[in-house]
């Protein structure tokens, strides 16, 4: 989950390097400049005007491009820390859309509620949430209508889900399991 720190400064540089690129490695982010990776990694990486910010949970780098790695930052701006956080919001809103027509485009029975439930996590503001909500219970639903109690109880298990958990103990609210769901 990405959070933005309101507190920033932005240390004024010449133009960022036109070499410098950022490289995705599963869900981080480095920075590159040509082939030579010259970052640790981030939760995202973000080139805005003259600088370049790094952001892990709440802590915000930037990029000293002479001494080649990313500093942290401490200090206050609230216009520039609005601007940033505006402008990450707006990419991290496009990449929730781009995952939700994913979802959307996927055949019925191939999605899953893990893949629903990441959806959730990785984009907890998105305006698409309610949706994949509303898809996951109905399709939580679904599946809790055709099994059995065992079967449930054991699809919660290897699941590891919250809501086949729920589903569970609203189908079987006094059942067998119920003791051992409950504990989770």
């Amino acid at each position: 989950m990405l959070a933005i720190p309101a507190t920033f400064y932005i240390i004024s540089r010449p133009s960022v390097d036109k070499s410098y690129t950022i490289s995705t490695d599963g869900e981080q982010q480095i920075l590159m400049r040509g082939k030579v990776i010259v970052s640790g990694r981030f939760d995202t990486i973000y080139m805005k005007q003259e600088s370049i910010f790094g952001v892990n949970h709440d802590s915000t780098f930037i990029f000293d491009q002479a001494m080649q790695k990313f500093v942290f930052v401490a200090d206050k701006s609230e216009s520039v820390s609005t601007i940033v956080s505006e402008d990450l919001s707006a990419e991290k809103e496009k990449a929730a859309e781009e995952a939700y027509k994913k979802i959307i485009k996927t055949p019925r029975d191939k999605i899953t509620i893990p893949m629903l439930e990441n959806y959730i996590m990785d984009f907890p503001k998105s305006k698409r949430k309610k949706e994949i909500l509303a898809l996951k219970d109905k399709i939580i639903q679904e599946i809790a209508d055709k099994m059995s109690e065992d079967g449930l109880y054991q699809q919660a298990v290897s699941a590891q889900s919250i809501s086949y958990c729920e589903a569970y103990l609203g189908k079987y609210p006094t059942g067998k399991y119920n003791k051992e769901i409950s504990g989770w």
